[in-house]
């Protein structure tokens, strides 16, 4: 593929700063593998990228905002837990204020500044005002889906990707474009809108079959429509077009979940120990959290998951002291409770009341924390303490808040069901009427769910 330098980024209208055609012919590939999802292997990876770049032009200022701006967004790290962080953020703004850098970079920069202090929705502002000027810039298009999704803002993601489509749609190439049209497909469901999702879906794969964006989104619409055979026999048509794409996996962890709604826990089970269990050595987050909601629900509907949560917690315990974000660290404690490991479970917590008692009320990230993380947190520790009325008491209250955490609708699912279940064995009469009610509107939304008439029965 050939990569833009610099006369080629100009006349794109997205003029960098750096005089390296190196450095911007290595941009355009980083930027171009966070559009497709994919590494590509003929330039290295994102990685090997990375650091070409950088190497080319250790003054790039955009390449800085482009890998600290990656970093803080993956949700694995934050600048109070890593100061290195915080002292390389320092100097790329210190750099910004000495170099003759566009109006457009310093919208980037001043972006991963605001992110990296949680605030947020500035930042997320600051992406978009990008768009806004140079609809196609790819970093922007990236950055802004990934700090809504954190923050929970499907609205917001749907919207600025719609506003910005007709741009790609005419300047871009058609697999460039393509991916665009994956990730907006993936802002339709999660706003509800499940037939154009998938319609949406369905005609990116005709251009491009292996976007994994549009075949995530099409797994999403089968789940919340609860159309689990339909979902078993989408996932095994299409999972090995993705190949290579650090999706793929998520898509084993859909399909897992369709057994799951089947009540066909034994499949679900050996799903889990063919294509998940391994990729906790990767310690990738995603993985982490998807292993460790899994292994919940099967719990929650009283299945034996035997010595599973072992592994989990063991690629756990490098992040146990980051707290960089509120959902995975709920995970992280699912993990430390299956795995029996009850007293850093209860540190961790104590570490997280810590962390909000003198907290930034203007620190979005910490904010989540306290008003979400910490009462949910505190909920499943009730939970497995056995305490299921004050499980309930915790979470019931909060339960409209929980999409603040972020993650998506299928994954934060997982916490609807816990408090169905915690109300179901909770002896409180009044705690009974609310599993009632919430398995009634659950069976609202999927009216063919077995498993919800199975629950409804138990009442």
């Amino acid at each position: 593929m050939s990569w833009k330098d610099c006369l080629a980024w100009e006349k794109s209208g997205l003029p960098l700063s750096t005089t390296s055609n190196e450095a911007a012919k290595m941009y355009d590939a980083v930027v171009t593998q966070y559009m497709s999802g994919y590494n590509d292997d003929s330039v290295g990876g994102i990685k090997t990228c990375m650091e070409k770049m950088l190497e080319a032009d250790p003054n790039f200022v955009l390449g800085y905002a482009t890998k600290y701006g990656s970093a803080l967004l993956g949700a694995g790290t934050c600048i109070w837990s890593n100061p290195e962080l915080k002292t390389n953020i320092d100097n790329m703004v210190k750099l910004a204020e000495n170099s003759n850098i566009s109006q457009i970079e310093q919208l980037h920069v001043d972006a991963v500044k605001l992110w990296s202090v949680g605030k947020t929705e500035a930042a997320c502002d600051k992406w978009e005002e990008v768009l806004l000027n140079c609809p196609t810039d790819m970093l922007a298009f990236r950055c802004a889906f990934l700090g809504h999704f954190v923050r929970g803002e499907s609205t917001r993601l749907r919207e600025y990707m719609a506003q910005v489509l007709p741009h790609w749609k005419s300047s871009t190439s058609p697999q460039i474009y393509s991916y665009a049209r994956g990730r907006y497909s993936f802002g339709l469901v999660e706003t509800n809108f499940y037939d154009e999702a998938e319609k949406e879906a369905q005609e990116t794969l005709e251009v491009n079959p292996r976007d994994a964006w549009a075949v995530h989104t099409i797994s999403h619409v089968k789940e919340m429509q609860c159309r689990p055979d339909d979902g078993i026999a989408f996932v095994e048509k299409k999972v090995d077009d993705i190949t290579g794409s650090p999706v793929q996996p998520h898509i084993y962890w859909h399909k897992a979940l369709y057994y799951f709604e089947k009540g066909d826990y034994e499949s679900t089970l050996s799903l889990y120990d063919d294509k998940l269990c391994h990729l906790m050595k990767q310690e990738n987050l995603l993985y982490i959290t998807d292993a460790a909601a899994l292994l919940c629900r099967l719990e929650l509907n009283g299945v034996n998951v035997g010595d599973r949560w072992h592994g989990i917690y063991d690629a756990c315990t490098p992040n146990l002291d980051t707290h960089a974000n509120a959902f995975n660290d709920i995970h992280f404690l699912m993990a430390a409770n299956g795995a029996e490991h009850r007293d850093v479970a209860d540190k961790f917590i104590d570490s997280i009341k810590t962390l909000v008692s003198d907290y930034d009320p203007c620190n979005a990230h910490l904010n989540v924390y306290k008003d979400v993380g910490l009462p949910l947190l505190q909920s499943l520790q009730s939970y497995d303490q056995e305490n299921y009325s004050a499980a309930v008491d915790y979470l019931y209250p909060l339960r409209y808040n929980v999409v603040e955490l972020g993650g998506s609708n299928a994954q934060r699912d997982v916490f609807n069901l816990f408090l169905i279940h915690a109300a179901m064995r909770s002896p409180q009469q009044r705690h009974t009427l609310i599993a009632r009610n919430l398995l009634n509107g659950r069976k609202a939304q999927r009216t063919s769910s077995t498993m919800v008439d199975s629950l409804l029965e138990r009442l």
